[in-house]
């Protein structure tokens, strides 16, 4: 139960933060951060299934990206909040978060279309 728990928020954290740093969130932007957000995640989904066509082993470097903010992200809560919080647990491989970011892109791509 807890692997299943930690894999949700997992993936709860992929969906927020690829959704957020790759600018395909479908909240409208007067409810976005105002935070400036640099680097190779901060591009639209469409720019990333584009780059992924292009050269799909640029996926590994999105994923790293994210990692690396979301990471940051974990560093800087208090003692306390999501301290158990496993961005690479065992029933959630690296290649398994690479495919569900890149449905996740392409479905909020189509979500912002429509």
């Amino acid at each position: 139960m807890r692997v299943r728990v930690l894999r949700c928020a997992l993936l709860s954290a992929v969906v927020g933060c690829s959704a957020a740093l790759l600018g395909c969130s479908p909240v409208r932007s007067a409810e976005r951060a105002t935070a400036k957000i640099v680097g190779l995640g901060a591009t639209s989904c469409a720019r990333f299934l584009m780059d992924v066509e292009a050269q799909p082993a640029v996926q590994r470097d999105y994923l790293a990206w994210a990692q690396g903010y979301m990471s940051g992200i974990l560093l800087s809560r208090p003692p306390g909040v999501d301290d158990n919080l496993d961005l690479l647990p065992p029933g959630t491989p690296l290649l398994l978060q690479l495919q569900f970011l890149e449905r996740s892109a392409f479905r909020l791509t189509h979500i912002r279309r429509f």
